[in-house]
């Protein structure tokens, strides 16, 4: 199976990030449009996955707030009794 290089890649990326529509980006870039289908739905998977993975992440630092608040609350209750 062909890829397509870095540059091509780069190119039909910044292209897409434009605005400009997948045959828009085959007639500026010289790409099929097979070959650019299947790199936005490459790239959207990425993004799908780094979406995610940045979500959890978000929501363990969410967690670790939470306990830390909570202890400090406790603290607190504490020290006015």
């Amino acid at each position: 199976m062909n890829r397509l290089s870095t540059s091509d890649r780069a190119r039909a990326v910044a292209c897409l990030v434009e605005g400009n529509s997948q045959r828009a980006t085959c007639r500026i870039t010289g790409l099929s449009r097979k070959g650019v289908a299947r790199l936005a739905d490459d790239l959207g998977a990425c993004m799908e996955a780094a979406w995610k993975e940045g979500r959890e992440e978000m929501q363990s630092e969410i967690d670790d707030l939470r306990s830390e608040i909570k202890s400090l609350e406790s603290q607190i209750s504490v020290q006015t009794e």
